[in-house]
């Protein structure tokens, strides 16, 4: 295949970065997977060193060094880049003409392929919810970042996991198997020890995040403080679906789907994420999203290039790219 005919589509969440190189026709080539390249969360010299180790690996493993379109969706943005930033982290990063950076939700949303309305929840490291009306205006709840807000994220359930081992260990709060997880995690032997982890060896935030995974995996076990840590996040995020959606007339389906490793991994989050949006609204049909973001950014380059998106193109996506995921029942 010529040069002028590969297309490179990233996904650039909080914690990972997914990069693939694909054909114009869908076909898709090889795929790289490296670290965050947020630079409001880990600096940009960091953040372009990353994305430049992925962009390496993707040209060994594809042989493919020039694109004719890029498209990166970033968690550093929050919808369409804004300020000069963003022109300093793609400075001379990519062997293309034409690269487009956009927020990490709206090549989520790219990939939904329905008619509007419709609406999509992400809870990955980080966490928002943005519903799309029939007039194509886009309006988003949540994705504050983990300082303002993430309910419902990684990080907001991994840190409310460590303050539940906390309150055992202080004596305030019900026994819980997150102790034992926080020390064996964070490779402590006395609690205490948590402070100099946290505060004094600049624990990043996507260590911190990662912790959600023995989080969900004690509340899939029973344990009730893990149970709490997750069902209050589902909620939250819940409930910015609902703030969202709830202008719509129930005669009219909206489909939402959802995306990001705590609703792909816990199945007690999306079940409780579901059953508080439907104790609402019942006009809410929840999936999974069919095609994962970074075929979203494939699919936006080809829009920017006034090329179809065919069924051919997505029945290679689908022959050639095996995280393309099914459907979850909601």
């Amino acid at each position: 295949m010529k040069a002028e005919n590969y297309i490179m589509g990233i996904d650039g969440g909080g914690t990972k970065t997914i990069a693939l190189a694909a054909g114009t026709d869908g076909w898709v080539y090889g795929e790289s997977q490296g670290d965050s390249i947020n630079y409001n969360a880990i600096g940009m010299e960091k953040a372009r060193v990353n994305m430049k180790s992925v962009l390496r690996d993707l040209e060994k493993s594809t042989g493919i060094s020039r694109f004719r379109a890029v498209c990166i969706g970033s968690s550093a943005i929050f919808y369409t880049p804004v300020g000069t930033q963003y022109k300093e982290f793609l400075n001379d990063m990519f062997q293309s003409d034409n690269v487009y950076m956009l927020g990490d939700i709206q090549i989520a949303m790219e990939s939904m392929l329905s008619p509007p309305p419709y609406a999509l929840a992400i809870s990955g490291t980080g966490s928002i919810v943005a519903a799309c009306d029939e007039y194509q205006n886009i309006q988003h709840a949540g994705g504050w970042g983990y300082l303002l807000g993430d309910e419902g994220s990684a990080y907001r359930i991994a840190i409310d996991g460590i303050k539940a081992a906390i309150s055992y260990y202080d004596g305030l709060g019900e026994e819980t198997a997150l102790t034992d997880e926080v020390m064996s995690y964070f490779q402590i032997q006395d609690m205490r020890s948590l402070v100099e982890k946290i505060y004094h060896s600049n624990a990043s935030h996507s260590y911190l995040s990662s912790f959600a995974t023995n989080v969900t995996r004690c509340a899939e076990a029973g344990d009730h403080a893990a149970c709490y840590a997750v069902v209050v996040n589902s909620h939250k995020l819940a409930d910015h679906a609902v703030a969202l959606l709830k202008k719509y007339d129930n005669q009219t389906t909206i489909p939402l789907a959802v995306s990001g490793g705590v609703f792909m991994n816990s199945k007690l989050f999306f079940e409780s994420f579901a059953a508080r949006i439907h104790s609402q609204l019942n006009n809410i049909q929840i999936n999974k999203l069919e095609y994962p973001p970074q075929v979203g950014a494939l699919i936006h380059c080809l829009k920017r290039m006034g090329l179809p998106i065919t069924k051919e193109f997505l029945q290679n996506i689908r022959k050639s790219y095996p995280a393309v995921q099914g459907e979850i029942n909601g």
